[in-house]
């Protein structure tokens, strides 16, 4: 056992050479990272495109009614109120020259009293 605790003169120098590897550290060549870094970024993701909001105003509000058939509908259906308005129909006199009246309350039920 005395022998295994004695160290000799070999291993005190070979001790003192792997401590010395072991403290310096080899930089890499230029060239390889150099290489390195062209690979590295060649394999990095992209950032992915985005889409920007849908486009808000008249063009949004198109699109939203139905495009042209829907427009053409309601450019139709504007056009015949205004005509039926401003001229309508001698059919239609009877039934817009009168007036309706209608009693939602009985006789003698106010609501609200003369003051």
């Amino acid at each position: 056992m005395s022998e295994r605790d004695r160290v000799t003169a070999d291993e005190a120098a070979l001790e003192r050479l792997l401590d010395e590897v072991a403290a310096a550290r080899p930089a890499p060549p230029d060239d390889f990272m150099t290489r390195l870094l062209a690979e590295a970024e060649a394999a990095r993701p992209r950032a992915a495109v985005t889409v920007g909001p849908a486009r808000a105003g008249l063009r949004g509000w198109f699109a939203a009614i139905g495009g042209w058939p829907a427009l053409g509908g309601l450019v139709a259906s504007t056009v015949a109120g205004v005509w039926i308005g401003a001229a309508p129909p001698s059919a239609l006199d009877g039934y817009l020259t009168g007036s309706l009246s209608v009693d939602i309350l009985p006789d003698g039920v106010t609501l609200l009293e003369d003051s």
